[in-house]
């Protein structure tokens, strides 16, 4: 799966554009979403702008760029994978894919003990998600951070995503909010890994 995404701060003026929006929208519910972040001492997987979390425990999901991206952190790829049973071998493949010395494990605990992963960061977030067709908004608080909207629109690999840009460019104007550089990773390392933070592609 292809995110087309952009993350914005929500300021009041843009908070009252969106609510505004979000009237014509599907409330579909709220979730809590915990999201522990894994990589190298010496984060071999920042440096490639890949990120492998494990959100709430349960599910694994890999995000990567797509092969020459333009770095705007609008697209990403993102593959999942349930960690409540072994890891399956397109996992290990993927990860062998971004760290050549991956050895597979039974299970991702193992493979991060194997391998040496660290949990680096742990987000904590409550999101309030709306539906429009295939647009999908997200109002999020989180923790440390502060409080953003994350629209987005969902496209199969190999697809023209160029659409889903149009859309979302159109959509993200109408709020008057400057969409952020960098994800609540970089954020939440920039705030407390300044160091680590230089070692990632996307800056704010």
């Amino acid at each position: 799966m292809i995110e087309v995404e952009k993350t914005c701060v929500l300021s009041a003026e843009s908070r009252d554009r969106l609510h505004e929006k979000l009237r014509g929208m599907t409330h579909q519910g709220v979730v809590q979403q915990t999201d522990s972040y894994y990589d190298t001492p010496a984060w071999d997987l920042l440096r490639q702008a890949v990120f492998v979390r494990v959100r709430n425990m349960s599910t694994l999901q890999i995000k990567f760029d797509e092969e020459g991206s333009d770095k705007h952190h609008v697209e990403c790829v993102e593959r999942a994978f349930s960690v409540e049973g072994p890891l399956p071998e397109e996992a290990h493949a993927l990860l062998q894919r971004f760290l050549p010395y991956w050895r597979p494990a039974a299970s991702f605990s193992e493979a991060v003990a194997v391998n040496h992963l660290e949990e680096f960061v742990c987000l904590h977030k409550t999101r309030f998600i709306y539906t429009d067709d295939t647009l999908i908004v997200a109002l999020d608080h989180v923790e440390g951070l502060g409080d953003f909207v994350e629209v987005e629109i969902q496209c199969e690999e190999g697809q023209d995503t160029s659409q889903a840009r149009v859309i979302l460019e159109a959509f993200v104007s109408t709020l008057n909010a400057e969409p952020l550089k960098a994800g609540y990773t970089e954020l939440w390392l920039r705030q407390h890994q300044p160091e680590v933070y230089q070692c990632g592609q996307y800056h704010l």
